[in-house]
This record gives C-alpha cells, sequence and structure tokens, in this order.
C-alpha cells in the first residue's frame, strides 16, 4: 500500500504492476522459507516439551489429532520430537505417525515435492532409531 501510495504521488505509477509482482514472489518466497507448517508444530512441541512455554490461561498437552492432520512439513518434527515427549504423548503420537506410513505411496513424478520426501524419510526411520 505504501509502495503504491508513493508510486502514484511520484507520478511514478507506471511500473507498480512490475514492483507488486516482485513483492508477491518475495513474499511467497518468505513463506515457503519459514515453512507455517513446520513453525506452528515446532511451537505446538516446544509446548509440549516444556509446559512452563505455555500461557497461564493455555492448555497444557499436545493435540495428537491436530498435529498428524497436518501437511507434510509437519511429519520431520512429530519424529524428531518423540524421545523428548512425555511417554504416554508420545507413544500416542507414534501409533498415530505409524498409521501413516501405512499408508504412504510412492508419488508420481509430478505429485513429488520436497516437504513430502522428507516426511516419508522420516517415516520410514521411525522405529529403527529406538
Amino acid at each position: 500500500l505504501v509502495l503504491a501510495i508513493a508510486a502514484l504521488l511520484a507520478d511514478r505509477s507506471r511500473r507498480l504492476p512490475h514492483r507488486f509482482i516482485a513483492l508477491g514472489l518475495v513474499v511467497a518466497f518468505a513463506v515457503n522459507v519459514i515453512g507455517p507448517v513446520r513453525f506452528v508444530t515446532e511451537a505446538n512441541l516446544d509446548r509440549a516439551i516444556d509446559p512452563s512455554l505455555v500461557p497461564a490461561d493455555g492448555r497444557i498437552g499436545l493435540d495428537v489429532d491436530y498435529v498428524t492432520d497436518l501437511d507434510w512439513d509437519a511429519v520431520a518434527p512429530l519424529v524428531r520430537a518423540l524421545p523428548d515427549l512425555p511417554p504416554a504423548v508420545g507413544a500416542r503420537l507414534e501409533r498415530a505417525l505409524l498409521q501413516r506410513r501405512a499408508f504412504v505411496e510412492e508419488p508420481q513424478w509430478q505429485e513429488w515435492t520436497l516437504s513430502r520426501h522428507l516426511g516419508a524419510a522420516a517415516l520410514a526411520e521411525l522405529g529403527t532409531e529406538r
């Protein structure tokens, strides 16, 4: 919005569409790098591992149903956090991840994504390290 107002005031609105496209690409790249699903998953896991991070009016624990329904970006952090979670939560999460692993299929080339590849690799290693 600031860019548009400045361009209109300076009578340089001819390049405005190009600038908006460039800004959109920068924002899309930044969101892709940050990985909102991974970010949310890691924040939830941190709170489940260390309840002191939960606000006073917050709910302590991990919503296993919620985190296991998230996209592939959530799988690797979930697998990595298993040893650090409380035993009951960790066992429930591990069962849910093993169920997800049972339904993993090799994607067609046009369905391949890096997050899916990394998530499937983390699921494949599940249970072999313990």
